[in-house]
Formats: C-alpha cells, structure tokens, sequence
C-alpha cells in the first residue's frame, strides 16, 4: 500500500509541476505576446483553447486532479502518518487553486471570447478585460501547480521508510525490539552502522557487537 502512495505522489508531484511550468510560460510572456499582436491574438487564443482539449494537457489535467483527490483522502484517513499533512494540504491546493479555479473562472472566460468578434470595438474591450482577468487567474493556477508538487515531494521525503534509510554511509533501521516482552526498563534497538550491525541500550553505553558486516 505505501509503495502504490508513493508512486501515486511521483505521479501527482511532477503532473503538478509539468502544469505549473505551462500556466506560468501563459502568465511570464505568452499573454503579453497575445496582447501585442491585438485583434489576432483573440484568434490565436482562441485557437489555442481549441486545440488544447484534443492534447495530452486533457488526460493529465483530469489525472492530476483525481489522484490529488486521491491524496487528500489518504491522508485524512492517515493523520497519524509524518506525511499525512503533506498530502491534505497538496492535494486540496491543487483541487481548489488549480481544478476549480479553472473551470469557474477561466473556462467560462474562454467560452465567452468564442463569441467575440475581433473587429468591433465591444470586442476589444472583451478581450482586453479577458487579458486582464484571465491572467490574473492563471497566476493563481501557476502558485497552486508548483505550491503542491512543493508539498507532495516534501511529503514522498517524509516516507516513514525513505526517512530511515540515509544513504550507502549510514543506513538507519527499525528493528523489533530484542526484549519486546522481557522484564526490566531497558530497551534495546537494532541498528547498522556502515555494515556493521549495533545494539543500543537505554540504561548502557552503545555497545557494538560486530555480528555481520556487508558485503
């Protein structure tokens, strides 16, 4: 179950940022260029949320939404985990900032400039406030995508397995404890050290019993 979570959050993790990276060359210079070009750019805008929709942007827009959804559940259902958090807190982010934001307010402004004609002065005054409204949505849109790939690679760090595994130097393990159910208040915790395999006692200096080396 941990490893589809995991894999599902790589999933989520780069979507968002792919998405991010899109909105945020509309925000940085595409719109501006739009602007520039004006009575064409309504038909290059329009021609762009044309094509968009038969483009992979559809099955990844949609796929990031439900698997952030997705996330949002399994952390709810998991507050204890260190990463629960990390996946509420992406995942509702990304539905409300990005999903949601998307189809209450850019969606309808792009089916609103279907209808616009370009040579008219009303037109231009449409497409003028729709450059300004649009884009400033889309800012929104561009802070939610990279905010929650942000939270979603935090919370694939806060793994409770890849958080005691540090690397070739030092390799942390939990192990059951040796006197689980003995008497007495020590307790003992198991560790490997650079290959060599450790005992730790709460009431004795660390004592290390080279019992098996790596090979």
């Amino acid at each position: 179950m941990q490893t589809l979570i995991t894999v599902l959050l790589w999933f989520c993790a780069l979507g968002c940022a792919l998405l991010g990276g899109l909105y945020f060359a509309f925000s940085a210079f595409i719109m501006t260029a739009l602007r520039d070009m004006g009575a064409a750019g309504v038909t290059a805008m329009n021609s762009i949320n044309r094509v968009i929709l038969r483009s992979w942007f559809m099955p990844l827009f949609f796929g990031t939404t439900l698997g952030s959804a997705g996330l949002v559940v399994v952390g709810a259902m998991g507050l204890h985990e260190p990463r629960a958090p990390y996946l509420v807190a992406g995942g509702v982010l990304y539905v409300l900032g990005m999903f949601v934001v998307t189809m209450l307010f850019n969606v309808p402004l792009n089916n609103a400039l279907q209808n616009v004609t370009q040579e008219s002065r009303t037109g231009m005054a449409i497409w003028g406030d729709y450059l300004r409204r649009w884009t400033l949505w889309n800012h929104v849109r561009t802070v939610s995508c990279l905010g929650a790939a942000a939270l979603f690679i935090i919370g694939i760090g806060s793994d409770p397995i890849s958080s005691w595994q540090k690397g070739p130097g030092l390799h942390l393990s939990r192990e059951s404890s040796i006197l689980d159910n003995s008497p007495g208040p020590s307790f003992y915790r198991g560790y490997s050290v650079c290959g060599i395999s450790a005992i730790e006692s709460n009431d004795s200096p660390l004592a290390f019993a080279a019992s098996s080396i790596a090979a």
